[in-house]
């Protein structure tokens, strides 16, 4: 029941949360520098040293940049390929979109 009734009607509030999840600790890297302090690395605290910090290795943190833009665009695409591109309508008809 819960996979016929419940879950076509609760997918996209999930999709959606999680991906305004993921995109809030791309760039939060501010956070986790104040409370952690400088035993805590993040992703984006890392590229952000290699631009602005002690070693500016400006070429390392370019590679870095790369690769977590492309990870995040692997983990955008497969929802971005379903419905032909409309993750987020629920119905096959215009009415009530917001796209």
């Amino acid at each position: 029941m819960f996979y016929k009734a419940i879950l076509p009607q609760i997918i996209t509030g999930v999709a959606a949360s999680s991906f305004l999840v993921f995109i809030t600790t791309l760039g939060d890297f501010v956070n986790p520098e104040l409370l952690g302090g400088a035993s805590s690395m993040t992703g984006a605290g890392l590229i952000y040293n290699q631009f602005l910090g002690a070693t500016q290795n400006w070429g390392f943190g370019s590679a870095l940049s790369m690769a977590l833009i492309n990870d995040s665009k692997y983990c955008y695409s497969p929802g971005c390929r379903t419905r032909g591109g409309k993750f987020f309508s629920t119905n096959s008809s215009n009415e009530g979109n917001f796209d």
